[in-house]
């Protein structure tokens, strides 16, 4: 399908009253539901930013449209909403978790994106998941979001495009434009030092090949778990237990 819009629909009036309470399977789906549709290819096809709508109150017109649901929210939808969206050959994506979600976004599309840099559209994810946080923020500390749209609307979507091409480079450089925007805006209500601690909880079903490849690359990691798995790591997975030794080094 063509798409003219990347809809998500969420449970909320706007943005002001955004359901942060929300725990567990339900939190995990309403992210999902945000982030899926910052896949590069999406935001490249659509030529344009995703737009927020009520669930209660969706778009009009479907055709054309990329439509993002919680699963929790489906029993919000107006009657008939789903018969008619697939009436109207509108995409209706109901994501459990954010790769199911960005799965089922690429397969309603006719560019599906296939060859795109995986890390440089986990960036975009994290794009999409930072906008959130930086309007939710903004309206914590009771000001008002001050971004320039059609700058980062351009950026972001002029990186999609190079994406798609398989420009990495020109891809970042845009994608970086996006985020020092996001930080500038941030910067004029909470000028503070942001760190980052990349904390990896200690599990035995990421013991082996999954956890020695993270100890192989350049981010530096803490591990926080039980100590009787550090036995089994060292007596299961001598390979994974040498690397681990190695990264400490």
């Amino acid at each position: 399908m063509k798409i003219s819009e990347l809809s998500v629909l969420l449970p909320c009036h706007s943005l002001e009253d955004f359901p942060v309470y929300h725990e567990g399977r339900e939190a995990e789906e309403l992210l999902a539901t945000w982030c899926c549709l910052w896949h590069p290819a999406l935001l490249a096809a659509a030529g344009t930013l995703p737009v927020v709508h009520r669930v209660d109150v969706p778009p009009e017109s479907l055709q054309g449209r990329l439509i993002a649901v919680p699963p929790f929210c489906v029993d919000r939808l107006p009657a008939g909403f789903v018969a008619r969206a697939e009436r109207e050959s509108a995409g209706l994506v109901r994501p459990a978790n954010r790769d199911e979600g960005v799965l089922a976004a690429l397969a309603a599309v006719e560019r599906a994106g296939s060859g795109i840099d995986a890390e440089l559209a986990a960036d975009y994810l994290a794009l999409g998941f930072c906008r959130l946080q930086m309007e939710l923020l903004t309206r914590q500390m009771r000001y008002s979001v001050n971004i320039d749209e059609t700058h980062f609307a351009r950026e972001a979507i002029a990186g999609a495009e190079a994406a798609m091409v398989h420009d990495v480079a020109v891809a970042r450089e845009h994608l970086t434009r996006c985020f020092e925007t996001l930080l500038e805006a941030r910067n004029r209500f909470y000028p503070v030092d942001v760190y980052l601690l990349d904390l990896t909880l200690l599990d035995e079903a990421v013991l082996g090949p999954a956890l020695e490849s993270q100890l192989g690359g350049d981010t530096a990691t803490n591990l926080f778990g039980p100590i009787g798995l550090v036995d089994t790591l060292k007596c299961s997975h001598p390979a994974t237990w040498s690397a681990l030794l190695a990264a400490m080094d």
